[in-house]
């Protein structure tokens, strides 16, 4: 007996994860020296106590990683806004073609009365530009912008697959990326070279509306109307990728559109420069939100690693396709550099800023960046108009200061997560196990009054019971 309770406490500490386990260590402990009437209340008091201790563990685990996600994604937003925020105030202030007086009189609601004063000023008035070469700088940005992308995706490919991976796997990637598995090779590869050139062209035309408005725009007016893309996006994958459309949304959308409105009627609405300016950022921004409908429309479970691969077959097919058009720009004389007036020490500093920016948007998985694209906005938007309030002395017009206020709630309620807007698990189980004590309680008192009478009606609701307690439990299994 003794060798027997000696072998018994000697055993391995076995799993407490496992309910068999623990039962099986608590039969073994207490066999022979409690009771048997004690013996059951003993093992299901360990049990239960083990349970609690392991479902406040987890719940420490769970709380912990939440954190660390959060801690994550804060920081991510604070460098996507900053290196967002030094791009687009370094971009203007690099391609800036107009005086500072000519900026300041749409403030001052000055400029039709002014053109016939500025077109006298001496040039020392004007800020010179060294670029008027727009389309170029795009093309120079984005081959950039591929070297760094296929040098971090091969990097990236390496450390997390097999060394057996040949060179041929990996080019193969890039020519099925767009694959659905319903055609043959060549139809595949047709397939491919046309989605990629319809996604390039939306690129680079989308990039070189956005960077042509700069040198009519100020920094605040062009990142609100780039926050458009956040709702538009939102409003199109509705339509289109049939995606959850609720109604924090609607309202994003409707205060988005209300940005663009107060913006276009802030100086009257007439034909001017700023008009025309206005109209190139909202076609870029158009054009760049049809570009990421399109690409989630192409690729079934889009990933990080899969927009790698297709931003490098669009910056390839880009930077190896538009060169003649770029050699045609120049000889005919439409882009040209002057280098009299280039501030290399600001066109580094732009060129980092926003190749750092957007290797990060595509580089970084969506579990981080589609939070952090978003909220970056939060810092970048009021951030622009300040630093254009002191850096320009401008005055903003009530209509102006009205859409900064309209595209700043735009962007805080299109991050609202849907789950807010629906029932919680637990509700929903409340309610089936109280339809279900509904139907109980209604069966019982058939069955009293009916008596042997209803047989056929009781039993119908009780088949009806029956089925809704194993969909109740089906259900629980399931989210379990």
């Amino acid at each position: 007996m003794q060798q027997a309770q000696g072998s018994n406490f000697h055993n391995p500490r076995l799993s407490t994860s496992s309910y068999s386990s623990l039962s099986a260590t608590t039969n073994t402990v207490l066999n022979g020296l409690l009771p048997s009437h004690r013996l059951s209340q003993t093992s299901a008091g360990a049990t239960i106590s083990a349970v609690n201790q392991l479902q406040k563990t987890n719940n420490r685990l769970k709380r912990i990683k939440r954190l660390k996600r959060a801690s994550l994604i804060l920081l991510l937003t604070l460098i996507l806004a900053f290196f967002l925020l030094t791009t687009i105030e370094f971009t203007t202030k690099l391609v800036q073609i107009q005086s500072k007086e000519h900026i300041l009189s749409y403030f001052n609601f000055t400029f039709s009365n002014n053109n016939n004063n500025n077109a006298n000023n001496s040039d020392e008035d004007h800020i010179h530009s060294p670029i008027r070469a727009y389309f170029t700088c795009v093309w120079i940005f984005n081959s950039f912008l591929l070297i760094c992308c296929f040098i971090l995706h091969s990097i990236s490919i390496r450390r997390h697959s097999s060394r057996a991976r040949t060179a041929a796997v990996f080019l193969r990637e890039f020519g099925q990326i767009f694959d659905s598995r319903k055609s043959s090779t060549n139809n595949t590869l047709v397939d491919c070279l046309v989605k990629t050139c319809l996604l390039c062209s939306l690129w680079y035309l989308s990039s070189y509306l956005i960077f042509r408005s700069m040198s009519i725009l100020i920094s605040m007016e062009i990142i609100i109307i780039y926050s458009i893309t956040i709702t538009a996006r939102q409003f199109l994958g509705w339509i289109f990728l049939h995606e959850q459309f609720v109604g924090n949304k609607i309202i994003a959308y409707t205060l988005s559109l209300s940005t663009l409105l107060l913006l276009a009627h802030a100086n009257g609405f007439r034909l001017n420069t700023f008009l025309f300016g206005l109209s190139m950022v909202t076609c870029g921004v158009v054009l760049k939100t049809i570009f990421d409908i399109l690409v989630n429309g192409f690729i079934q479970d889009l990933t990080s690693t899969k927009l790698r691969i297709v931003m490098i077959n669009v910056f390839f097919c880009g930077t190896f396709i538009l060169w003649p058009i770029l050699l045609l720009l120049h000889l005919i004389g439409i882009e040209r550099f002057d280098f009299k007036y280039m501030h290399w020490i600001l066109i580094i500093l732009t060129m980092i800023s926003a190749l750092i920016f957007n290797i990060l948007t595509i580089l970084i998985p969506f579990k981080y960046s589609s939070i952090a694209n978003v909220a970056c906005l939060l810092f970048v938007i009021p951030a622009t108009a300040v630093l254009d309030r002191y850096l320009l002395n401008s005055k903003y017009p009530p209509l102006v200061i009205s859409a900064v206020v309209c595209s700043f709630v735009g962007i805080l309620l299109s991050m609202i997560p849907k789950q807010w807007f629906q029932t919680k698990d637990k509700t929903k189980m409340k309610q089936a196990f109280g339809l279900l004590h509904k139907d109980s309680t209604a069966t019982a008192n058939t069955i009293v009054g009916v008596g042997t009478f209803g047989g056929g009606s009781s039993a119908l609701d009780e088949i009806r019971a029956q089925r809704r307690i194993r969909n109740a439990l089906l259900y629980n299994e399931m989210k379990t």
